[in-house]
């Protein structure tokens, strides 16, 4: 019999941050994408996939709450955007939160 495990959260932001909860202890680096547009985060998902790291999903102009505090826990040092500034916004490379 195989088991199943659901990695869940409210949205899809809260997916991710659940998703890499479960599958990383730490990481020096986060690749971040827009959730909004599939394209960027599919391409970002093959390479954090090959590098071992997690991939967080973002709006446009803030970060999920929770993903400051979850690289902090990583280790992480290093963050890696997919997109340009279109898309992921100077408040998100500077990690500012959504309220």
């Amino acid at each position: 019999m195989t088991t199943v495990k659901r990695n869940s959260g409210a949205d899809r932001y809260a997916t991710a941050v659940a998703i890499n909860l479960d599958a990383f202890a730490t990481s020096p680096a986060v690749y971040l994408a827009v959730g909004t547009n599939f394209l960027d985060a599919m391409a970002g998902a093959a390479l954090a996939g090959w590098k071992n790291a997690p991939l967080y999903l973002s709006t446009t102009s803030c970060l999920d709450k929770r993903v400051p505090a979850e690289m902090s826990g990583l280790g992480a040092t290093s963050l890696v955007l997919f997109g340009g500034m279109t898309v992921l916004s100077e408040n998100v490379a500077n990690l500012v939160a959504c309220p």
